[in-house]
């Protein structure tokens, strides 16, 4: 049976945020004092952006929500061009679903505005039916 939809994530799957979202966790925790290796931060990362924050309030001492602020922050300050790009083939991949009737989705936690501004950036928006 050939499935009728493709569900895609965004970060680490359609592109290659993942350096961009560990460079603001670092710069992010720098600012309270503290630093994180690359390496813990992926893993944390791997489960999901909440989990990283949550991790990283907690050992700089601090309430979520102000990480989370000054995560965002930073992130608005390091990533104003939006520098991740597509994964490798992504586009013919997508190009062969859309041939074949079938359609992509993307459910992802992103906001769905900065969601389209990548896929419009990397001439990706034409193949989505919708942003969850």
């Amino acid at each position: 049976m050939t499935p009728p939809a493709f569900i895609w994530d965004l970060d680490g799957t359609l592109f290659d945020s993942y350096p961009i979202i560990i460079a603001t966790l670092r710069a992010a925790v720098q600012e309270y004092g503290y630093d994180c290796e690359p390496a813990e931060a992926m893993q944390l990362m791997l489960q999901n952006i909440g989990v990283a924050q949550n991790y990283y309030a907690d050992k700089c001492s601090i309430p979520r929500d102000e990480f989370v602020e000054v995560y965002m922050r930073h992130h608005e300050k390091l990533n104003p061009q939006l520098l991740a790009k597509p994964m490798a083939d992504v586009e013919k991949v997508l190009a062969k679903i859309c041939q074949t009737g079938r359609k992509p989705y993307i459910f992802t936690n992103r906001k769905c505005c900065t969601t389209a501004q990548y896929l419009e950036k990397s001439g990706l928006d034409n193949y989505f039916s919708a942003i969850v």
